[in-house]
């Protein structure tokens, strides 16, 4: 079988110029173009991915770093990320960095050895220089890490606002949120328009701050009996859907009935939302399409094609459920 270096041989080319034919960039000469594809097609040559990737120095790998591969949410998006990366011929590599600091620099190390062609981030426990300083395709999940690094995320504000709107209007005046104490990103603003809708209607609202490196059920089941032992009175709850699992999961424990006593809205859509005896009435982010986002911008980047926005923001929806 004919390979790349035969191709060259026969056309009197080098690998280099063999390789920009294939790979259909760069500049070569008119004359060079026929000679090479007369000999591709003497030698029944067809490109592979090695080929293709000789003259760009390429692995054709994209990592995506993650905190929790077992989280709901980075599951789903891993999945639809995979296959869009895989549709434009990259594999994947997934990375969970178990919320360490020194993993995520590990990975991001990966990048400057040129070990992957790209980085998609859906975690930021270092500082933003340092993403900066990597010098390679980065685009970012939810976090604005500065100019030319694109970032994906949801139009949190509306989400925020979409849940409050649902509980007020079932009648709730004590809710909770569950926060994430600690860390500022754009999904944050979905906390802060929830309570201000809330508020400007006379609706009180409890704030439970979370530990933001903790993304286990262990951790929200914590944070659910501390708000159930502290405000016993709250009768509507609004979180990210591990967050409202967790709370049905103690509710039920005490006896108290959804969504006749407590209303319960989630944050995400994510598939735990409809695997239980309730489907939880959720803001649904559209996992499939940030994947689609992110991986086409990292894409770009990867072969040097030029991006019109830095920021790309998706809209969200309110899914009907049987919890509030």
């Amino acid at each position: 079988m004919a390979n790349i270096r035969d191709v060259a041989e026969r056309a009197g080319a080098g690998l280099g110029t063999v390789s920009r034919v294939i790979n259909n960039s760069g500049y070569v000469s008119a004359e060079a173009r026929l000679r090479i594809e007369k000999a591709m097609e003497e030698l029944e040559f067809t490109p592979n991915q090695m080929a293709r990737n000789l003259g760009r120095q390429s692995n054709n790998l994209v990592a995506i770093i993650v905190p929790n591969i077992s989280h709901p949410f980075f599951g789903d998006y891993i999945k639809h990320a995979e296959m869009e990366l895989y549709l434009r011929g990259y594999k994947t590599v997934v990375c969970d960095t178990m919320q360490r600091s020194d993993r995520e620099q590990e990975f991001l190390d990966m990048l400057r050895r040129r070990a992957v062609d790209g980085i998609i981030l859906s975690t930021h426990a270092l500082e933003d220089e340092e993403y900066r300083k990597a010098k390679g395709p980065i685009v970012s999940m939810e976090q604005r890490l500065g100019r030319g690094i694109p970032m994906v995320c949801s139009d949190h504000p509306k989400g925020g606002r979409l849940a409050a709107q649902r509980l007020e209007e079932r009648g709730c005046r004590y809710v909770a949120q569950f926060t994430e104490a600690g860390v500022v990103k754009p999904a944050n603003a979905r906390y802060v328009a929830f309570a201000e809708y809330l508020e400007a209607r006379k609706v009180t609202v409890y704030e439970i701050p979370t530990n933001y490196n903790r993304l286990d059920f262990a951790n929200y089941l914590e944070a659910a009996n501390k708000l159930f032992n502290k405000q016993p009175q709250i009768d509507g709850f609004f979180g990210v859907d591990m967050a409202a699992c967790a709370v049905l999961k103690v509710a039920h424990q005490r006896g108290i009935h959804v969504p006749e006593k407590l209303k319960v809205v989630g944050y995400d859509g994510s598939m735990i939302t409809e695997i239980g005896p309730q489907n939880i009435t959720a803001v649904v982010q559209p996992i499939r399409e940030m994947a689609q986002h992110s991986v086409a911008a990292v894409v770009d980047l990867i072969e040097n094609r030029p991006r019109l926005r830095d920021e790309t923001i998706l809209d969200v929806y309110l899914r009907e459920g049987d919890t509030a």
